[in-house]
């Protein structure tokens, strides 16, 4: 879990970022599926780059805006998100 004083350099949200995936579920499906088709008339162990890719999709995160979903967020504490802050609240 992220510490929730985070600021996006994208949009300027004030939150706690979320965690995404690298890649895309449609991505890996069609993997899963190509694979598995050309596995049945071959040989079962084509299916370890599928799988191998599934565990990297899983353990390989990115933290990102909750609202904007750039990876252009840094801490709130830090002297650049302080000034942002100290911005926003000014206007």
């Amino acid at each position: 879990m992220h510490d929730p004083a985070h600021i996006c350099l994208n949009c300027g949200h004030q939150g706690s970022p979320k965690d995404i995936s690298k890649g895309t579920f449609i991505t890996e499906l069609s993997f899963w599926i190509v694979t598995a088709i050309i596995a049945a008339s071959s040989t079962w162990a084509l299916l370890i780059a599928p799988l191998a890719f599934t565990i990297y999709r899983a353990t390989n995160k990115v933290a990102v805006c909750e609202l904007c979903n750039s990876k252009e967020i840094i801490p709130a504490d830090s002297p650049k998100g302080k000034s942002l802050i100290d911005t926003k609240q000014s206007n």
